[in-house]
C-alpha cells in the first residue's frame, strides 16, 4: 500500500519507477491521491544516490540503482504533475 505497483496479483509488488510515472497522473486526477504521491517522492529521494540518479524500483529491491532513462525520469515527471 505504500508504493504503486505493476502487478498485485503476480509477485512483482515492487515500487517500478516506470509504471509510476506513467499511472500517477490519472491517479492523482481520479483518485484524489497526492498524499501517497508525495509519500513515493520522500521514498524516490531517499533512494537518490550521490550523483542524482534514482534506482529502477523503490525502494531499491531490483534493478540497479542507476534506473533506465524512462525509469530514472519518473521523479521529475511525478514532481511536474504534483
Amino acid at each position: 500500500m505504500s508504493v504503486p505497483s505493476d502487478c498485485d496479483q503476480r509477485d512483482e509488488r515492487k515500487g517500478w519507477m516506470g509504471d509510476a510515472a506513467l499511472t500517477s497522473e490519472e491517479a492523482l486526477f481520479n483518485f484524489d491521491m497526492p498524499a501517497f504521491y508525495q509519500s513515493f517522492l520522500l521514498n524516490i529521494q531517499d533512494a537518490q544516490g550521490a550523483d542524482g540518479s534514482v534506482p529502477d524500483t523503490v525502494p531499491l529491491t531490483f534493478g540497479s540503482q542507476e534506473g533506465d532513462p524512462s525509469w530514472g525520469s519518473a521523479y521529475p515527471t511525478i514532481v511536474e504533475r504534483m
